[in-house]
């Protein structure tokens, strides 16, 4: 919850890849990009190994 201010990190993805935009700063750009992805397949992957096969 306070690691936004401690990091200056946002913890809205839309407003850190506009200021990098409009700053020209891309240095940690790939992270908002990729995370959000990467935790996406990791949770369907995750769901598929503990569900049930006649679930849904």
């Amino acid at each position: 919850m306070f690691a936004g201010p401690m990091t200056k990190a946002s913890m809205n993805p839309v407003r850190s890849i506009a200021q990098a935009l409009f700053t020209g700063n891309f240095q940690y750009l790939w992270l908002y990009i990729t995370a959000p992805i990467l935790g996406a397949m990791t949770a369907v992957s995750s769901c598929k190994l503990v569900k049930d096969d006649h679930c849904c």
